[in-house]
């Protein structure tokens, strides 16, 4: 949907030409100077945005709203330029209020029914698209908008065929083209979504999202010639627009040629430096690819040549922290401090020497910088939370409390801010006021799983048991297959009776169903773990009688018939719930797909997987299913797109990024692994999964030392970890920065909670052999190479056994 740079505006702007000339004309010849000033200014936004300098627009339609606030084409333009940028609240405030002054304003009618697909409120979608479509029926972009409302609620085959019929009845539609091409795509039909673009771009040569879509689909498609071409098509469309320069880079990374991403960041760079993305740009690139030396060399040469250019400096003191250097991050803090750029550049270094101290465990300290950046700027919103989080680890609620509510009322929409607010006023013994700031939240926001869990978890404190499970019995019924929601329904049962038995507990787990049934299912449960197959079959049966679209009993008598290896009376049952059209069907056919595998049925399991996401392609098991499928038989390639169409269509979703970054490590596609983990640490930074395996790639794939400093650094919050793996990872990663003896001690504690792993062997043992234990050394490499299992250091356990 995302529509890029100048042709974003043009295409609209075209459609509102006529009547913006018109409505100028007469206001001029009506309205004296009032309607001058106002026409001068929105001659200037226009030329701003044909100019792509979308900044300079926002300032000139403010001018304008100033003097006319009824003015529909200027709420209509910023919409564009928030949108472009993906500022959606603030593209449906200003179409909105378009809509307020112009309510039969198609053009903004289209474009707010795309923007409330964004947060998945498709019914909204719907109702805009479908009263644009009443007054004007031929308006290709509400029929695209139709169509991804269509595809979002599971039939993209419908979808597309919607869309080929607008195609053939009118041909000139850039909205019709860019959405027919994200379906193909979305059904894995590569060819057929680049020969449509191809087709597309022979009528709009300068569209850069199209060009930018067929980029995509030709490195999809593994194609990378194409897409260098088509990504150089659109620098020459846009020349000035360096973010263009940079995914031409990023393609050459992940082909191979680095020489050829280095060169062109480098090319970008101006003596004197009037912009410094490239130049940061570039720093990114010599840390990853380079050495953290050359990064540093380029920063300083540029800091030399630029001398009051001082997020240069900021640039070298976050490359210093990326590094592990923190005291040579401190001294360019510090410089910029004294140097006295302006009070913005101090309140800033301030915050990061807080935020860093805070990091370092230098807690004073950085109270210290925190209040220093507030002296300069009162409502610096990173330097009040910093101060606020502070205050929670002294015990000062009062002052938590106030530093979070003036965060708050400056981004009033944060749910962080929110949930920090909300546990200072349950420190303080004020629970119901940090109920009410959840509840309002979880109210404006009830597609967010976080702030729900949050919600429910703070009744759960409260002890508030009633709202709690209400909460939790509602989560799961909204995200079935949710696993924090589930365990957080069994925390609430077991808080109101810790020696809860076993059916309460089970019947904790259960997906709400109606009493009756829920009472079948609870019993077939029972009967299943204790292998009474039969009367489990019985059970569940009974209850798909009574509610015959019910998943969950669906489930357990495919298990059942299972375990008696009666696979055909499973097939059977799934194909009979195929024929009822319910909210569950995607569910059956995922389950249909499950047992096909279980059977080597290949073509079968792929053809209802597929279906499955035909009819919800927002639900993450197909996309599993199907890339696990591939790569079980070897084809990658094909398990990697289908987990990148995963990745466009639900973004969000942990589990499909860190599996196809499992699978780039299985590839041995390190950088694109590395790349993965980082971009989903930025967004869940305590993810310890992603830490741990962000951490071993560097550790066991990458051989210079700041890779071995930044695995240290991710590691060191396992010191506490109970789960084996995370332990060894830090051992491993003190050994690997010449801490042997430190490393023993959390390689022994893996050995103590899986001393069968030759993994774990094989790291105590090079730990040992380093301080010089040489029998603890061979002790360790024997066990590990008598196992039989394959481990990454085999050969290398091998060769140094014969040697002690």
């Amino acid at each position: 949907m995302k529509m890029t740079s100048k042709l974003f505006f043009l295409s609209n702007m075209r459609q509102l030409q006529t009547l913006l000339f018109i409505a100028l004309a007469c206001s001029l010849v009506a309205c004296g100077s009032k309607a001058s000033r106002e026409a001068h200014y929105m001659g200037l936004a226009m030329a701003h945005l044909e100019k792509n300098q979308p900044d300079q627009a926002i300032a000139q339609l403010n001018n304008v709203l100033q003097i006319n606030t009824a003015n529909y084409e200027a709420f209509y333009h910023l919409g564009l330029i928030y949108e472009s940028r993906q500022q959606y609240r603030n593209a449906i405030e200003n179409y909105t209020r378009a809509l307020e002054q112009k309510p039969d304003f198609t053009l903004a009618k289209t474009h707010l029914a795309r923007m409330h697909l964004m947060p998945g409120q498709a019914p909204k979608s719907v109702e805009k698209a479908t009263a644009i479509l009443k007054s004007a029926p031929t308006d290709l972009s509400a029929k695209a908008v139709m169509a991804e409302v269509t595809a979002r609620t599971g039939n993209v085959s419908k979808a597309i065929s919607d869309l080929e019929s607008a195609r053939k009845n009118n041909i000139q539609s850039l909205d019709v083209y860019k959405q027919l091409a994200s379906l193909y795509l979305l059904q894995g039909n590569l060819p057929k979504a680049e020969n449509l673009l191809v087709e597309a771009l022979k009528r709009y040569p300068e569209s850069v999202s199209l060009h930018t879509s067929l980029a995509q689909t030709y490195a999809l498609g593994e194609n990378p010639a194409n897409a260098e071409a088509s990504l150089q098509a659109i620098i020459k469309l846009e020349p000035n627009d360096f973010s263009h320069q940079a995914k031409l880079a990023s393609h050459y990374v992940i082909i191979g040629q680095l020489q050829k991403a280095e060169s062109l960041l480098r090319n970008n760079i101006a003596q004197p430096a009037n912009d410094i993305k490239p130049i940061l740009a570039l720093k990114e690139f010599l840390l990853r690819y380079r050495s953290p030396e050359l990064a540093e060399a380029e920063l300083l040469a540029n800091i030399q040549a630029a001398p009051k250019i001082y997020d240069l400096r900021f640039a070298l003191a976050e490359l210093y922290e990326q590094t592990g250097s923190l005291e040579k991050a401190e001294r360019i803090y510090q410089d910029i401090i004294q140097l006295n750029f302006s009070e913005a550049a101090s309140e800033k270094t301030h915050t990061r020497l807080a935020s860093m101290y805070v990091s370092m465990g230098k807690l004073s300290a950085a109270k210290t910088q925190a209040e220093a950046a507030l002296i300069l700027s009162r409502n610096s919103q990173d330097a009040l939370v910093i101060r606020g989080k502070l205050a929670l680890e002294e015990g000062d609620w009062e002052r938590a409390i106030a530093d979070f509510r003036t965060a708050l009322k400056q981004q009033p929409k944060s749910l962080e801010y929110v949930g920090l607010l909300a546990r200072a006023h349950m420190q303080n013994k004020q629970p119901g006021l940090g109920r009410e700031l959840l509840f309002q939240a979880a109210k404006n926001n009830s597609q967010n799983l976080p702030i729900r869990l949050m919600l429910a978890e703070y009744l759960l404190q409260m002890r508030d048991f009633k709202a709690a499970q209400e909460e939790a019995n509602s989560l799961i019924k909204e995200f079935p297959f949710d696993l924090p929601a589930r365990r957080l329904r069994q925390h609430i049962l077991a808080a109101q009776n810790p020696v809860a038995d076993a059916e309460k507990m089970a019947a904790a787990n259960e997906v709400a169903l109606p009493p009756n049934v829920a009472a079948l299912y609870r019993h077939a449960n029972q009967y299943l773990e204790q292998k009474r197959y039969e009367e489990a079959a019985g059970e569940f049966q009974k209850a798909l009688r009574l509610v015959p679209s019910a998943i969950e009993p669906l489930n357990g008598l495919v298990e059942a018939y299972l375990a008696q290896g009666r696979a055909d009376l499973a097939l059977a049952r799934v194909k009979t719930q195929l024929h009822i059209n319910s909210p569950t069907l995607h569910q059956a056919y995922y389950l249909l797909g499950q047992i096909h595998t279980g059977q080597n049925h290949s073509a079968e399991a792929e053809r209802a997987y597929r279906r499955a996401l035909d009819i919800n392609s927002s639900w993450d098991a197909p996309y599993l299913a199907l890339a696990k499928h591939y790569h079980a038989q070897g084809d990658t390639k094909q398990a990697q797109m289908i987990l990148e169409t995963a990745i466009r269509n639900i973004p969000q979703n942990q589990t499909i990024v860190l599996y196809l970054a499992s699978l780039f490590e299985a590839n041995q596609s390190y950088d694109r692994a590395i790349a993965l983990y980082e971009a989903l640490l930025k967004t869940n930074p305590d993810m310890d999964v992603a830490i741990n395996n962000l951490a071993v790639i560097l550790l066991d794939k990458r051989s210079d030392k700041a890779s071995f400093e930044k695995a240290l650094n991710l590691a060191r919050r396992f010191q506490n970890a109970t789960h084996s793996a995370y332990l060894d990872t830090l051992g491993w990663a003190l050994f690997k920065n010449g801490l042997a003896s430190r490393g023993i001690i959390y390689l022994e504690k893996a050995l103590t909670a899986e001393p069968e792993f030759p993994m774990y062997h094989y790291h105590a043992g090079m730990a040992y052999k380093t301080i010089g234990d040489k029998d603890r050394a061979k002790t360790h490499l024997l066990k590990a190479i008598a196992s039989g299992m394959p481990f990454s250091g085999r050969d290398q356990a091998k060769a140094l056994v014969a040697t002690l």
